[in-house]
């Protein structure tokens, strides 16, 4: 996925994987990296045989994993209009801004 969106897709065939063991896979993408997007591998892992529960085909695990193929670049903070401004009152602490909600916290 790249910024969230499906930019390949397909099956694995994998080997026979006992406990505790593990194996390195190699998986072609066939697309080039964007450096200044954020991409991850979506793996979802379906069940291959029926069972008294699920047809075949059922998801039963899956999740995504950053790809260390470029980043995304964070947003630049802009300089504000006007001041924050804080104000307490017993034990709550309140924060008011231009543009943001108020908001109070307890002490």
């Amino acid at each position: 996925m790249r910024d969230g969106v499906a930019v390949a897709e397909g099956k694995l065939a994998l080997p026979e994987i006992s406990a505790r063991q593990a194996v390195v896979i190699a998986v072609a993408t066939g697309h080039t990296p964007v450096p200044t997007s954020e991409y991850f591998l979506r793996v979802r892992y379906d069940l291959t045989e029926a069972t008294a529960w699920h047809p075949v085909g059922m998801p039963v695990a899956w999740d995504e994993i950053p790809l260390p193929w470029g980043k995304g670049v964070p947003a630049s903070p802009t300089a504000a209009d006007s001041p924050a401004s804080f104000s307490e009152s017993g034990n709550l602490i309140t924060l008011k801004a231009k543009d943001v909600i108020p908001f109070s916290l307890i002490k």
